[in-house]
């Protein structure tokens, strides 16, 4: 992490920040904020975004200064270039607790599934946005019991988590779930649709300031029809 301070020349008030050096410096949180600003924002100032909810500067001076914003930004190639892909790790250990992850689905029950749809659902379909309580589901306290009070509390949590530990979580729900429902409802698009949803859906990982309104976009379309095929795999588990 960078130290950086920037003087008002008009006031000489000093605003003091950082720039992370990559995903391992960048908190959930604060890619949640990139993406929340980004929801009502052109793609264009998606670099904006990113500089406001990264650097702990003030958004009202970097957004009277939109140069300031872009010099910035260029200090974070990385963040453009792609978010973290690695293979999630089977537990995992953070601010002292051990988590277990769910994510081989063999794990996960039926009020599970229905908590990850809830989470988009609130989030606008939206899994940056989501992406703390996506994790409090995904990862659950080793020996301990998942509740309402325990994903709360892992919500908390799992926001500090880097984004270079979390991210892959996500991304394994994304691709596990979300494009195989996006097939299984193949029969009901038209082709060239099923084509571009599925690949709209790998642009979920991409955080380039173009395809910014392309991914909220794709999120909605993918949130939808994995709702309707995981509440049908809810539906044959409960009548079983």
């Amino acid at each position: 992490m960078r130290s950086i301070t920037i003087t008002d020349p008009a006031t000489n008030q000093v605003y003091p920040g950082h720039i992370p050096t990559g995903w391992h410096e960048v908190p959930v949180s604060a890619f949640q904020q990139f993406a929340r600003l980004q929801l009502e924002r052109r793609p264009e100032l998606a670099m904006l975004s990113a500089v406001q909810a990264l650097t702990s500067l003030p958004a009202d001076v970097l957004a009277a200064d939109v140069s300031l914003a872009a010099y910035l930004g260029q200090q974070m190639p990385w963040f453009f270039t792609g978010l973290p892909e690695a293979e999630p790790a089977a537990t995992l250990v953070h601010r002292g607790i051990e988590y277990t992850w769910q994510g081989d689905f063999s794990r996960l029950n039926a009020g599970q599934f229905e908590a990850l749809l809830a989470f988009l659902d609130a989030a606008g379909g939206s899994a940056a946005v989501a992406a703390p309580e996506l994790l409090a589901v995904l990862l659950v306290r080793t020996g301990g019991r998942q509740d309402a009070q325990a994903v709360r509390e892992a919500t908390e949590a799992l926001a500090g988590l880097s984004m270079e530990q979390a991210w892959p979580y996500v991304l394994n729900f994304l691709k596990a779930w979300m494009m195989p429902a996006l097939r299984i409802q193949a029969s009901s698009l038209a082709t060239t649709r099923m084509e571009t949803a599925l690949e709209q859906m790998l642009a979920l990982t991409s955080v380039q300031p173009a395809k910014a309104g392309l991914r909220q976009r794709c999120s909605g379309i993918a949130a939808g029809l994995a709702r309707r095929y995981v509440r049908s795999v809810v539906g044959r588990l409960r009548s079983s």
